[in-house]
């Protein structure tokens, strides 16, 4: 019975998804609703990097990176999606992989959508409060959460399809690469080739993965990914700068 008195109150279903920025929106919104802190998770990333790290020949690499410029925050954060990329790796393949999986995929939730809209019609226009309780307490979502749902990965697959079209990345490992290569050379002013390579090859389990390949490997992909990514290291350097801004303020106020 606890849980059952904990659930919350509903909260209005999330907006169409027109862009990421929406997307991302729209997602917290729906983690929100159903008790889950996006915050809170990013924190716990965060920590699992930071305890692998204490234990880890990265270790002095990450503090390098951090000694010339580099947020240990968003160092680390990048440092999870890279070793947590496996797991997601399927995730990543139904975003930018087979756009003609992709098209059918969205084409059959949108179809899902219409058609749950239309045979539950009269049950979601008599939703309320209690009624949405009463589906919690078993464990199930009311039909209005379901159709919004349906609608959200139809429109979120939509996103992704508009930018896979437009952005050349070839995988989840190239793309992750780009990341700790843009962040670094924007937060240092240096690519630090010795330094992220001796970090790459432990994070993948390949000690042997070195400068010259790191370095090989920015001039043949380094160039056309940041033409259509940059914005995004630019949003880890801006999110950097103010943490450590946040950081130095809490710290002059505790001196």
């Amino acid at each position: 019975m606890d849980d059952i008195e904990k659930i919350d109150k509903p909260k209005p279903e999330p907006e169409p998804v027109n862009s990421p920025q929406d997307l991302w929106n729209t997602y917290r919104q729906m983690m929100e609703r159903d008790g889950i802190d996006l915050g809170g998770v990013w924190l716990k990333l965060i920590a699992e990097q930071i305890e692998w790290l204490s234990t880890s020949a990265a270790r002095r690499d990450f503090e390098e990176l951090c000694e010339a410029g580099c947020t240990p925050i968003v160092l680390a954060s990048i440092i999870g999606l890279i070793r947590l990329s496996p797991r997601i790796e399927n995730w990543w393949q139904l975003f930018v992989g087979d756009s003609d999986r992709r098209r059918k995929t969205t084409i059959a939730l949108q179809k899902a959508a219409t058609a749950l809209q239309d045979a539950f019609g009269d049950v979601i226009a008599g939703e309320d409060e209690d009624r949405r309780y009463d589906f919690a307490k078993f464990g199930f979502l009311p039909p209005s959460r379901l159709v919004a749902q349906t609608r959200f990965y139809a429109s979120m697959l939509n996103v992704f399809e508009v930018w896979a079209e437009k952005v050349e990345v070839h995988s989840l490992e190239e793309f992750t690469k780009y990341l700790l290569v843009g962040y670094v050379n924007r937060a240092t002013g240096r690519f630090c080739d010795r330094t992220v390579s001796g970090l790459i090859g432990e994070i993948i389990g390949f000690p042997e993965y070195e400068e010259v390949a790191l370095r090989m490997w920015r001039s043949r992909n380094y160039r056309r990914l940041d033409d259509h990514l940059s914005w995004i290291p630019d949003l880890l350097l801006d999110m950097g700068n103010e943490i450590a801004r946040l950081v130095g303020d809490e710290i002059a106020r505790l001196t």
